[in-house]
């Protein structure tokens, strides 16, 4: 079950301190923690990384357990397929599952 925590305490009605709270929220992002607005204000949701359907670049080259400039060659070389939302660029959790089934696999004297 997720937690909520209700963050409305911490956001001021001057507009300057509401900006500032927003950039600190934003500077916090976490895999597994989102804020989110609802009907009596900001609240933090705390979603597994596994129940997620996409993921920002960041989030997917943590989750492959590479580097983010390895995930935009696998991208550039069409290994891995990416979305555009507007502006952001997401990788399907499937595709990225589908990636990381189809790397080769290693025999044990290379692993060595």
């Amino acid at each position: 079950m997720a937690e909520v925590y209700d963050l409305k305490s911490q956001i001021s009605p001057d507009p300057y301190t509401s900006l500032q709270t927003a950039v600190v929220l934003s500077t916090l992002r976490s895999p597994v923690v989102a804020v989110t607005h609802t009907a009596r204000g900001l609240a933090q949701v705390e979603r597994p990384m596994s129940q997620r359907v996409s993921y920002r670049l960041d989030e997917a080259a943590e989750t492959a357990g590479i580097g983010l400039t390895k995930l935009r060659e696998e991208i550039r070389e069409n290994r891995l397929v990416a979305r555009k939302l507007g502006k952001r660029t997401l990788i399907n959790a499937e595709d990225l599952n589908a990636r990381a089934a189809n790397l080769p696999r290693v025999n044990s004297a290379q692993a060595a």
